[in-house]
């Protein structure tokens, strides 16, 4: 029995192995436990004021554990003179099989939060909202000391309790038997899975209200991880142009060169010309994703979230039915929910708006539990997992991600009135404006809650008069990336899309004069003010 003593004091807890100090002490005799560890290892069951049997260095409840079944058994019972305030009516049935399976990582594992049981009744974390979950859940402080905030699990590799769990750890990463009811994979190595990361990919899902997420080492990892499971040579993808400028040298340069053809259409087209296109290329026999960048990057342009699942469901084959993957990065998950309208996989760019202070650099992928699992198996052999530093400061962030997204996009929308004023602008593209267009309007209407913060806007002139421009800012960062609590500004011509040749950045509507503002939690005056000076050096 783990019972030895750390400092010169605390006794370690019999089921966790972590220190058990007095006021949370729940047992006395032969074994010592936590008040959250003293649980049926079949049922779940929480044993406090009931009692519970120990067998074969487990615990049980009296109904799956009786002592005349084994001869090493002993009865163990909580002292009465702790007082404990735990309700015991939590109760479930699980198959056998579960409870003589080595390796099992309970709900409730080290870090994670207890889920709830069937049969009982729903809890309140239940009907959370999403700002709640993403404080709270998949973290219980007394599995980790009592603290409040999540601790770094800043670690390479997991010790198993015994070598049968170690198999069945691998048997679970690996795929090489399937889990049971309840059963989570037990912690192995950093690259395969690591408590931060596992935290906060429960926490990310609480807007979109997919089934899973992942989270990668940057969005490009999240991107191509994704992609990348899913198609072979002689498969076809098609995107919405433009797309990020790394996602574009992906689709347009590399992955050509593994067999797989790529075709794209402009942003905001409508499913007869999305179908148009594969036609053309002759890819409706092949296809087996359909990607929507949206709004699109730089230029602000809205994709049809659902035309890209009707495509993708008019070109299922017995085989395989194309995925619709839906980059949400420039709006969501706070103004605009691509599940709603059918997206299989969202992917991210969690250095935006999730991190939230360019500090980071993180990717996400979300989709159903069986998608997710296809996809974790590429991140643990490709290596594109995240670290549990940046889970940690993602995890932080998200607290906040809500309100700064609400006040960068009430400054934006002040932003752009000014802008729409200036006679040294020529166009803005924002979400919702009337002046990109009925349809663009139409989309919006029907597919965001609001219009976030980032703006594109010409200047007059080329790319001379923009490089001006730019160069008299003071307050406002020259820097790619977005979503961070700094406003940042750049030239995508020259910068972020600068690999694209001159006719796909014309085709893309990508023009030398076009600038892409990242508002960020500056006093809009001050902004405003620095804009005014830059534009009239023009």
């Amino acid at each position: 029995m783990k019972t030895t003593q750390r400092f010169g004091g605390s006794p370690k807890c019999f089921v966790c192995g972590k220190p058990v100090y007095y006021n949370d002490q729940v047992m006395e005799g032969q074994a010592t436990l936590h008040k959250n560890c003293f649980r049926c290892f079949v049922c779940y069951k929480n044993l406090n004021g009931v009692g519970g049997v120990l067998l074969n260095e487990r615990v049980y409840c009296a109904t799956h554990g009786t002592p005349g079944q084994n001869t090493s058994a002993s009865l163990i019972r909580r002292s009465i003179s702790q007082p404990i305030n735990v309700p015991t009516s939590e109760t479930t049935t699980t198959s056998s099989t579960e409870s003589t399976s080595p390796g099992i990582r309970a709900p409730g594992s080290p870090h994670g939060s207890s889920p709830p049981t069937p049969g009982t009744s729903p809890r309140r974390s239940d009907t959370w909202q999403p700002q709640t979950n993403a404080l709270n859940k998949g973290y219980d402080p007394q599995r980790s000391e009592g603290s409040a905030i999540v601790p770094v699990f800043r670690t390479s590799t997991f010790v198993f309790k015994n070598c049968a769990a170690g198999k069945r750890a691998f048997e679970l990463a690996y795929g090489l038997a399937p889990a049971l009811p309840g059963e989570s994979p037990a912690l192995i190595y950093s690259r395969v899975n690591n408590p931060n990361s596992e935290i906060v990919e429960e926490r990310l899902v609480a807007w979109d209200k997919m089934e899973k997420s992942l989270l990668f080492s940057s969005g490009m990892g999240a991107i191509s991880s994704t992609c990348l499971t899913f198609l072979r040579p002689g498969d076809s993808l098609l995107f919405s142009d433009p797309v990020y400028g790394g996602t574009e040298f992906f689709f347009r340069r590399m992955l050509p060169e593994f067999g797989v053809k790529t075709a794209c259409f402009a942003a905001g087209a409508t499913e007869d010309e999305m179908k148009a296109v594969i036609e053309a290329n002759g890819m409706g026999a092949t296809l087996k994703i359909v990607y929507l960048e949206s709004p699109a990057n730089p230029t602000i342009m809205l994709c049809d979230i659902e035309a890209g699942r009707k495509v993708a469901d008019a070109y299922a084959r017995k085989a395989f039915k194309p995925l619709l993957i839906v980059d949400n990065t420039f709006l969501g998950p706070i103004f605009c929910s691509p599940s709603k309208f059918g997206a299989d996989i969202i992917v991210y760019s969690a250095t935006k708006f999730f991190g939230g202070h360019s500090d980071v650099v993180a990717g996400v992928a979300m989709a159903t539990d069986m998608l997710i699992s296809q996809i974790k198996g590429t991140r643990s052999i490709l290596g594109s997992c995240s670290d549990p530093d940046t889970a940690w400061l993602i995890q932080r962030s998200l607290a906040t991600l809500n309100l700064r997204m609400q006040k960068q996009q009430e400054t934006a929308q002040e932003i752009v009135e000014f802008l729409l004023t200036s006679p040294k602008v020529v166009s803005v593209s924002y979400p919702g404006l009337e002046a990109m267009g009925s349809r663009q309007v139409e989309l919006f209407h029907k597919q965001c809650t609001g219009s976030g913060s980032l703006i594109t806007f010409n200047v007059e002139g080329g790319e001379a008069e923009a490089f001006r421009f730019l160069d008299s800012l003071e307050s406002i960062k020259l820097a790619v990336s977005l979503g961070g609590v700094e406003s940042l500004i750049e030239h995508p011509y020259t910068m972020t899309h600068s690999d694209m040749t001159t006719e796909e950045k014309l085709h893309a509507g990508i023009t030398p004069s076009m600038i892409r503002m990242s508002v960020g939690l500056e006093d809009p005056e001050d902004i405003i003010a620095d804009l005014t000076v830059a534009l009239s050096v023009l």
